[in-house]
């Protein structure tokens, strides 16, 4: 049960730049045992465009980082970090969207874009249906290792190629 909340506005000592207001929300639980328990969570009150900002600035950082990964040939993090890229301006989209400034904790780009306004050719779907591939690299040790064979600079390279047009794309519908 919702029990408490306390809106502060936020000091410059905090280090969140773009914020208004820290709120100190405290939600009351109760035990299996009928112990009330109090649990204190901050959250952050951003605005509908300072959480669209922070999706998309995030999302450009990752860009240039993507360029590097690729001169140094480590191609499998490039093309992890390029869903990324694209999770990251869907949930932009996503934010735009909806009533609710926090997009859902997903990583299949398809659902993001889902529950989004925008309008995906087949071709796209499809290519976001491949590209979530690249979101599971980082979890299990066999499948990365099977993938690194088979991602090398060309390969790579096409598909960075696809990902800076969607990007583009997606920046620009915002």
């Amino acid at each position: 049960n919702y029990f408490y909340k306390l809106c502060i506005p936020c000091c410059q000592n905090l280090c969140i730049p773009d914020c208004h207001f820290l709120c100190i929300v405290t939600y009351q639980l109760q035990n299996c045992i009928g112990i009330n328990l109090f649990y204190n969570f901050a959250v952050l009150m951003l605005t509908k465009e300072e959480h669209i900002k922070y999706w998309v600035d995030t999302a450009k950082k990752d860009w240039r980082a993507i360029q590097n990964m690729y001169k140094s040939k480590d191609y499998l993090h490039a093309l992890f970090f390029a869903h990324l890229v694209l999770e990251k301006l869907c949930k932009a989209h996503w934010v735009k969207d909806n009533t609710v400034n926090t997009p859902p904790k997903i990583h299949n780009l398809n659902t993001i874009v889902d529950k989004t306004k925008l309008q995906l050719s087949e071709e796209d779907r499809n290519f976001f249906f491949n590209m979530n591939q690249f979101q599971l690299e980082r979890r299990y040790p066999d499948y990365k290792n099977e993938m690194y064979k088979k991602y090398k600079a060309v390969q790579t390279k096409i598909i960075l190629d696809q990902v800076d047009t969607l990007r583009k794309c997606l920046l620009k519908s915002l």
